[in-house]
């Protein structure tokens, strides 16, 4: 019967597991690992230990939902879909804090190197991020300048710009990702800060 699962649609394993059968589970776990490991790809820079530690949530909080929420409607692809994105806004809007807003104050005092980080080194620091935001699109640059040196909130950024609070944060974040390339590129082993 394991080799018939393979071919049963979404809704019959779904069906299966809520009845005990625990393969089932895994059969479908199989056929949508490439799709949630993508989804957390596209979403994080992280480095593989936490996009493997995102993948492990992720499959406990599916077992979860598959149990109670999900509705067999032959859409178990979207459903997943919809609970991965949903899973990933909430983890990051949780560690939102940590890494959100950037500070520019608070350039890292130490270099592996030599141990600490002269003025000297902190300016240079600084002009070279000055050049990566430089470097970026119009609008993502314009963002930047006013979240990092102005200050403004998302929302203070919203009202100004017109665009959309959620839409400003999801600039800024792919704007951040590509100023942490860009620093990392240029030789600054810490990234940002």
């Amino acid at each position: 019967m394991e080799d018939n699962e393979k071919t049963f649609p979404d809704d019959t394993l779904v069906t299966m597991f809520r009845g005990g059968d625990n393969h089932a589970f895994e059969v479908l776990l199989a056929r949508y690992t490439g799709d949630i490991k993508r989804s957390i790809k596209k979403s994080t820079m992280s480095n593989c230990d936490t996009a493997d530690d995102l993948y492990q949530e992720i499959v406990v909080h599916l077992c979860e939902k598959l149990k109670g929420m999900y509705q067999a409607n032959g859409h178990f692809a979207a459903w997943l879909n919809c609970v991965v994105g949903n899973f990933l806004c909430s983890v990051y809007r949780k560690r939102h804090h940590e890494t959100l807003p950037l500070k520019l104050d608070v350039l890292k005092d130490t270099d592996a190197a030599e141990g600490t980080l002269t003025a000297e080194k902190k300016e240079q620091k600084f002009i070279d991020l000055q050049c990566a935001v430089g470097g970026l699109p119009q609008d993502l640059c314009e963002l930047v300048r006013m979240k990092i040196w102005e200050g403004l909130t998302y929302q203070e950024i919203s009202d100004r710009t017109g665009i959309n609070r959620s839409t400003v944060a999801k600039r800024l974040r792919s704007a951040y990702q590509e100023l942490e390339k860009r620093m990392l590129a240029m030789g600054y082993d810490d990234a940002l800060i």
